[in-house]
């Protein structure tokens, strides 16, 4: 596509072509969803109309970075043996643009101890203007699944399971009843302490 000529169709099929499942680059493709989620902003932009230049630019500055990613070397070996102990770390945070998530396997062998980050999300924060809180709770909501699905590949105990937000709102609503709290807080809190201990959650 040449300069000036990229339309709200071209950007959402090129954003859709990257693949990444265990979402092991998140940091940057969430960068894309940012942009779509701006041209959505655009109401009168139809999907084949050319969009803004400001957003054209910032799209195409993004699309320059997509060969980089091209050289990236993630350790997929996380040093685990039958005999090794690990742990499973899950991180989450939020901002005005986005939630995400990250979980780690922390493997203990008799010489050292290796990280190796296993799989991560990130969503775009919706167009409804939500707390910072509340984005909060999404992104630990977020990091109560992944951890889950990392859990059926690496059954851990409950004591080797940890789970991190610098949230101090959201671990105080994760520590409570979720009863206590409206629909939105409930419901997240809820399905929070259905699959993880409360106890486990850390500043």
């Amino acid at each position: 596509v040449k300069p000036g000529e990229w339309t709200k169709r071209k950007i959402a099929k090129a954003a859709a072509s990257i693949y990444d499942p265990h979402g092991l680059i998140s940091p940057f493709t969430v960068r894309s969803k940012i942009i779509l989620q701006e041209i959505w902003r655009q109401k009168a932009l139809d999907w084949d109309t050319h969009i803004p230049q400001a957003i054209s630019d910032e799209w195409e500055r993004w699309l320059e970075q997509v060969f980089v990613t091209q050289e990236l070397e993630i350790a997929r070996w996380t040093h685990y043996e039958p005999k090794c102990s690990f742990q499973i770390h899950t991180f989450c945070d939020a901002s005005e643009e986005g939630m995400c998530c990250a979980v780690y396997l922390r493997v203990k062998t008799r010489k050292e101890i290796h990280t190796t980050l296993i799989a991560a999300k990130a969503r775009v924060s919706p167009l409804k203007a939500e707390s910072i809180s509340r984005l909060e709770l999404v992104a630990c909501t977020l990091g109560t699944r992944l951890s889950y699905a990392v859990m059926d590949v690496y059954p851990s105990k409950v004591e080797d399971t940890f789970y991190w937000t610098d949230s101090t709102v959201c671990l105080h609503w994760i520590l409570m009843p979720a009863k206590a709290f409206r629909a939105y807080v409930a419901h997240r809190v809820g399905e929070i302490q259905n699959f993880t201990e409360p106890r486990r959650w850390n500043h």
